[in-house]
């Protein structure tokens, strides 16, 4: 098996592929490749899942799996494989905003762990909890105005207990806790598992009133390796 200039012989036998697209190092740590881990012991988190509370955002994270057979009949046959999006990214845009805020989402998962269902054969990819908060960036143009923040999260349901919070540097909330099961219900967001999701989130600040809306939500298909 050959993959960017590297090549890795294998003795004959059949082998499952596990395949992450848009995995970066900044962002996404790879574990369970130790010696005595099999495959049931691969998941997905962040560099500082293990040290922090506190963790900034995932990856926008495609995930495949493929069967390889290996015998001296098929030494150089091809494997499709097909990515499938596993987190959902969620984008804030603060217009009118005279401060720069701080982000806080609580509620979500935090890291990505595939099992294989011994039934069907078929490969999940599981939400894992580890209780922790994430913080992104926030980008601040004090001249427009205006904040953005970009957090790619494990992805959810309908029903998620997932809150954004906006606060200043005081930690004072500058709005209330805003539900994202909410925002959902209001602008009919579908959330299914095969396609890309992105909900963009506007809040507008004017005359001391704070204007909540969902820009027109996108839902379109995998692109693997775009982000």
């Amino acid at each position: 098996m050959k993959f960017q200039g590297t090549e890795l012989y294998l003795p004959q036998g059949e082998y499952t592929v596990v395949c992450w697209a848009n995995a970066s190092a900044e962002n996404s740590k790879l574990g369970g490749f130790q010696t005595g881990k099999t495959i049931a012991d691969l998941f997905v988190e962040h560099p500082q899942a293990q040290t922090s509370q506190e963790i900034p955002t995932l990856d926008r994270l495609l995930f495949a799996t493929a069967s390889l057979s290996v015998n001296e009949r098929n030494a150089g046959m091809e494997t499709e494989v097909k990515f499938s999006t596993k987190t959902i990214r969620m984008s804030v845009l603060l217009k009118g905003i005279s401060l720069q805020p701080k982000i806080r989402m609580d509620g979500l998962a935090s890291a990505l762990h595939p099992v294989k269902d011994n039934d069907t054969g078929e490969w999940k990819v599981l939400p894992v909890e580890q209780g922790k908060t994430y913080v992104p960036s926030v980008e601040y143009d004090g001249t427009k105005k205006e904040a953005v923040a970009v957090i790619d999260v494990p992805r959810f349901g309908a029903d998620t207990p997932a809150l954004i919070e906006l606060k200043d540097n005081a930690g004072n909330h500058i709005v209330p806790p805003i539900s994202i099961a909410d925002l959902i219900r209001k602008y009919n967001i579908q959330i299914g598992d095969e396609n890309e999701i992105v909900i963009p989130i506007e809040i507008t600040f004017t005359n001391g009133h704070a204007k909540i809306t969902i820009k027109d939500w996108e839902n379109q298909n995998v692109k693997p390796g775009g982000v």
